[in-house]
């Protein structure tokens, strides 16, 4: 996979997976080859590595591997979740079954680039104006990354 993408699953990837992900959301259960997320630039991935290979297989000049915590976790389950009704997949259903357990062998890969970002959009952007179900409201961009960045924050990573 290179460039932007929405939302995937997959069930592992070889040399070079994610290279150049510029955005979205890509859940990868199985082993990833050499080089895995060499030039990625935005978006988030999580990858179940079970015999804790991962790191040792990805560049890391460009994204960095953490735990899986907060809405985050929230979000990792909501996409096993979509992957089991629209493929039938049992490993994701066995994972989803013992979630708990299983969230512990989980990363979350995440590019230096889209964390500078986060950082700089409080200082960069001190406020939005968002047409919010009919109507205007302000959103501070604390507001708006709030989320990200309070879990950044316990990652000792922001």
């Amino acid at each position: 996979m290179v460039g932007t993408i929405e939302k995937t699953c997959i069930v592992g990837c070889g040399d070079h997976g994610l290279e150049y992900m510029t955005g979205g959301r890509a859940v990868i259960l199985g082993s990833v080859g050499k080089n895995f997320a060499a030039g990625m630039s935005g978006g988030i991935a999580w990858v179940l590595d079970e015999d804790g290979t991962l790191e040792a297989r990805m560049n890391n000049g460009h994204a960095h591997a953490y735990p899986v915590s907060g809405e985050r976790e929230g979000e990792l389950r909501g996409l096993l979740e979509m992957h089991v009704q629209a493929t039938g997949s049992r490993k994701a259903a066995e994972i989803l079954e013992n979630f708990p357990e299983r969230l512990k062998y989980f990363r979350m890969i995440i590019s230096d680039e889209y964390l500078d970002y986060l950082k700089r959009a409080i200082s960069d952007y001190p406020s939005l104006l968002i047409f919010d179900h009919n109507h205007w409201r302000d959103y501070t961009v604390e507001n708006v990354t709030r989320l990200y960045l309070n879990e950044l924050k316990n990652l000792s990573i922001v």
